[in-house]
């Protein structure tokens, strides 16, 4: 934007929740980030962890339809060609197809069910190369 300033969305929660200790994360979360952008001047908390945004993601989907058994989890680091998960078709639940991690990554999402359908978003990952160090 005009100020240089990147936008940001934060996920805080849900509309029927309330947790203290998530509520005080995010709030260290802006602070950390106003602060790193220049735009307060005293320094808030810093973070445990090493803060980084991204300018890119990559989506994966389903190639086949069945039941699907996630070998990694949100957050986790993963390196290229690593499985992330494998789907079991009904037609035949011997047989298995892998999705694998096209690049070293991290794993931001993934679909919230144990059955996929053929086409379906299963994960969307952080190219480790898309990081940016801000603090």
């Amino acid at each position: 934007d005009l100020a240089s300033v990147p936008n940001i969305t934060l996920e805080c929660g849900s509309h029927d929740m309330y947790c203290q200790s998530h509520i005080d994360q995010c709030v260290s979360s802006i602070l950390n980030l106003t602060y790193a952008y220049d735009m307060i001047a005293e320094q808030p908390l810093l973070p445990e962890k090493e803060i980084y945004t991204f300018d890119n993601t990559l989506k994966l989907y389903a190639s086949k339809s069945g039941f699907v058994n996630y070998k990694q989890t949100i957050g986790s680091s993963v390196k290229q060609n690593n499985v992330l998960c494998s789907i079991s078709t009904a037609y035949d639940p011997l047989s298995e197809n892998t999705i694998s991690a096209p690049c070293d990554s991290i794993l931001l999402k993934r679909i919230p069910t144990h059955i996929l359908w053929e086409g379906d978003e299963v994960f969307e990952i952080i190219p480790t190369q898309a990081l940016n160090k801000i603090i």
